[in-house]
């Protein structure tokens, strides 16, 4: 058996259409345009998700800034309340120095009349509790005259006294610290 060829022609050479050269260019032209509108879309579209980023970046800083100045607020609180509490805290070590409390005491002992007895000295944050008898209450006004005339001591807060038998007299007096 022979082997036939057969070709199959779609297009008759009759029927061939040759692109004119106005054609190719109107085809050129249209594909230029399509990738220079493709090109511009592109580019637009770039800078809008540009700018987009740039404002979702400007208001993250912002809240970043916002965070930073409400820490920092925060901070320097923090510190002040820190800074009062060391103050404070100084301030108590140094009431219950034994330099002061020796000089606290050095001072009453001094400035004493002759007819008060001491029983009692209390040191406490805020203040000196003194406690003592005495046969006279014009010993204990003299006392307490002589007490503010201590440097480290401000006005009497509060003196209490308690006649425990004719001729004796309790007192009590606190003397607040200055400062």
């Amino acid at each position: 058996m022979e082997k036939s060829k057969i070709r199959v022609n779609l297009l008759p050479e009759k029927d061939k259409v040759l692109l004119s050269p106005l054609k190719v260019e109107i085809i050129s032209f249209t594909v230029i345009s399509l990738l220079i509108c493709g090109c511009i879309f592109f580019l637009y579209y770039y800078q809008v998700n540009k700018k987009n980023e740039q404002i979702i970046l400007n208001q993250q800083l912002e809240i970043s800034a916002n965070n930073l100045m409400e820490y920092n607020e925060n901070l320097s609180k923090v510190t002040q309340l820190e800074k009062a509490f060391l103050k404070r805290q100084e301030a108590i070590d140094q009431i219950h120095s034994p330099k002061i409390t020796a000089d606290i005491i050095k001072g009453v002992i001094i400035n004493m009349p002759a007819k008060v007895n001491l029983y009692r000295i209390q040191l406490t944050d805020e203040m000196v509790l003194i406690y003592g008898s005495t046969a006279r209450y014009k010993n204990v006004s003299a006392f307490i005259n002589n007490l503010s005339n201590i440097e480290d001591l401000s006005l009497i807060k509060e003196v209490s006294t308690n006649l425990t038998d004719e001729e004796i007299i309790d007192f009590s007096i606190a003397v607040k610290w200055e400062g």
